[in-house]
């Protein structure tokens, strides 16, 4: 029997791949005072969602009740399912920690089925990487421990990197002071960020414009993955196809990899609440995050 391989809807899980025993838990964002949680209220288009967070809207996420989170597991328990969850970071918000809670109550309730919560210590589609290996190595016949452990293993080996388009966005959201926000896209500032070891979000570079951005990111991953056979690398927008495909086709330049290979989709809006219009990520299999590089603070 195959145990259940979970996540959040933060590893923006790229929607051409169609899965067997996988499920992803909603989570809600709230824009203008009008709550969206992707089922009783479907999302927005991306292109609506980001037009109107680009225009000023007030936009924050929430992440998934006790109550939901809870039913979710339960729902899978209840059919004699074991369930391995791959988690948004720990560091970047209380889910983990709402998880693991909850896996411990329905251990209680449940003692003949198994539960285990694996930090991603990942954003996004780094997070989103590691479910895809995962379900990989499941599905070649790992079993339930040994997939827990491979997981655990593999996460310090998914390289992220994201750069936001528009400055101010980090100013609405409460994370860069206005003079310094201003400055910044007087100049075009793009930050390159990152994930560090432990699942922090943290800058790494900066860039004047866009060209200069892309370019700074590939930088960054030619360092990262050096010595890393990729099997696959997801690419994704908001809103912003156009730079994703010269994104992608740096990557060709450099990286012995098919083209098919590399997956293009649109960020979620959860994720791209915190980004903005307009932001670029990039994830592939890099060395051992561990290996910290020389990150800019």
């Amino acid at each position: 029997m195959k145990y259940f391989i979970t996540t959040d809807v933060t590893a923006d899980y790229p929607r051409c791949f169609e899965e067997e025993d996988f499920s992803i838990l909603p989570m809600s964002y709230i824009l203008d005072d009008e709550v969206y949680d992707g089922i009783k209220t479907p999302y927005l288009s991306a292109v609506e969602f980001f037009d109107r967070l680009s225009s000023g809207a007030y936009a924050k996420t929430a992440m998934a009740t006790p109550t939901v989170v809870y039913s979710f597991f339960e729902d899978l328990l209840k059919q004699g399912k074991d369930i391995i969850h791959i988690s948004f970071a720990g560091p970047l918000s209380g889910a983990y920690n709402c998880y693991c809670n909850t896996a411990e109550e329905l251990r209680e309730k449940y003692p003949d089925r198994k539960i285990n919560i694996v930090d991603s210590k990942s954003a996004s589609i780094g997070e989103g990487l590691l479910v895809w290996y995962a379900l990989r190595n499941r599905d070649n016949g790992a079993s339930y421990e040994d997939e827990v452990s491979y997981i655990t293993s593999m996460r310090d080996n998914m390289g992220h990197l994201f750069t936001i388009d528009d400055i101010m966005h980090l100013y609405r959201g409460g994370r860069l002071k206005k003079n310094a926000a201003l400055i910044g896209k007087t100049i075009q500032i793009k930050p390159i960020l990152s994930c560090d070891p432990d699942g922090n979000l943290i800058t790494i570079g900066k860039a004047i414009g866009k060209r200069n951005a892309i370019k700074s990111v590939i930088s960054f991953f030619e360092e990262m993955s050096k010595g890393q056979e990729q099997d696959i690398i997801f690419i994704q927008h908001a809103d912003n196809l156009k730079d994703a495909e010269i994104l992608k086709s740096k990557v060709l330049e450099i990286c012995n990899i098919s083209e098919d290979k590399i997956i293009i989709d649109e960020l979620g809006p959860i994720i791209g609440t915190h980004l903005g219009k307009g932001a670029l990520t990039l994830s592939f299999k890099c060395k051992d995050r561990k290996e910290k590089l020389k990150f800019e603070k």
